[in-house]
């Protein structure tokens, strides 16, 4: 998880000695500078370590061993969203194509409901019964759907709201608004997931053919919906140290959504510098109040997308560089982590 890695990245900068525990792995190696172990070495070595942190902790893996072999130690949770929401109260509807039949969707619905019914129980357990973990979530908005789903709340002196941080590339460099473009528009998504609205995106690429799209992402997506002749569409991802060079190619970047809890692709590219069209939820309008190259569109209304990219491109503002950044988010979550171990 990129998100994740970022983090190790900065920690270790910071002289914090640290492994990172891949539950998939069946053997150690090295990545970057960062060690990555396998779950019976972490096991074997669990009491050299002074602090446990757990990203986006899952029923399959992360609570067991936690359960097992974290009991008494001091611990954090960073909870980034679906490990502590139930999804059909918050998720859209998967696109049709997923499914064989209606008895194949019903029967993925059931598994996901059962599923979400037993993590969210441990979730509030281990929030009710350990004295020894802190929480952070990665916003506000999150934090309130998480305390419904849940039915308790976290406790508020164990609790923090922190962003997650951008690659510090996005810090460093910055947009290139006199570069060659090869399209007015990017998006880059999973393409099947219909949280990251694919069929929003082909909407617009519709009602707006004199505008050129740059679509990269994997999925069967575009075999039931045919692209228009405006949508380049590039099946595959890329190299995450590609990504400046691919967003100075484009006039902006297209990312509508229909649930998130901070969206960190988005949020590099506003740190970027690229000006950023994302969805009018309320998650976006927490994240991106302090963003002035992002404007926030109604999904589902139509729109003169040509106007709003000259407008947007017409003055651009210089991004805010702080808000996401290492040294802004990672020291807060290393004061809270050091704090409270």
């Amino acid at each position: 998880m990129t998100y994740v890695h970022s983090r190790c990245i900065e920690y270790k900068k910071r002289g914090v000695a640290f492994d990172v525990l891949s539950f998939d792995n069946s053997k150690s190696y090295t990545y970057q500078g960062i060690d990555v172990i396998t779950q019976k070495e972490a096991a074997s070595n669990i009491n050299s370590y002074t602090h446990i942190i757990s990203h986006a902790p899952n029923l399959r893996q992360h609570l067991p061993f936690l359960l097992k072999y974290c009991t008494g130690k001091s611990k954090t949770l960073f909870l980034h969203g679906h490990e502590v929401l139930i999804k059909s109260h918050h998720y859209p509807k998967a696109y049709s194509f997923k499914f064989k039949n209606s008895a194949h969707r019903l029967v993925h619905n059931t598994i996901h409901k059962l599923y979400d019914s037993s993590k969210t129980k441990i979730i509030r357990y281990l929030i009710s019964k350990t004295k020894n973990s802190n929480f952070i979530l990665v916003s506000n908005h999150l934090k309130n759907l998480a305390q419904k789903d849940l039915k308790t709340d976290f406790p508020s002196n164990r609790t923090h709201i922190i962003n997650n941080c951008v690659n510090e590339e996005f810090i460093t460099k910055s947009y290139l608004a006199s570069s060659p473009k090869i399209a007015d528009v990017v998006t880059i998504r999973q393409l099947d997931n219909s949280t990251y609205c694919m069929d929003i995106v082909h909407k617009l690429a519709l009602e707006n053919p004199n505008v050129t799209f740059t679509v990269y992402g994997k999925g069967v997506f575009f075999d039931y919906n045919y692209p228009p002749s405006n949508i380049t569409l590039i099946k595959g991802f890329f190299k995450h140290e590609q990504l400046p060079e691919i967003l100075s190619a484009h006039r902006v970047a297209l990312m509508p959504t229909k649930h998130d809890t901070q969206g960190v692709m988005s949020c590099e590219m506003a740190t970027f510098g690229i000006p950023l069209i994302t969805s009018n939820i309320a998650v976006c309008q927490e994240i991106f109040a302090d963003m002035p190259n992002v404007a926030l569109i109604e999904d589902y209304t139509s729109l003169d997308l040509e106007d709003l990219i000259k407008s947007l491109t017409r003055n651009i503002s210089p991004p805010n560089k702080t808000k996401f950044s290492p040294s802004h988010t990672i020291e807060k979550e290393l004061n809270t982590i050091i704090d409270k171990s």
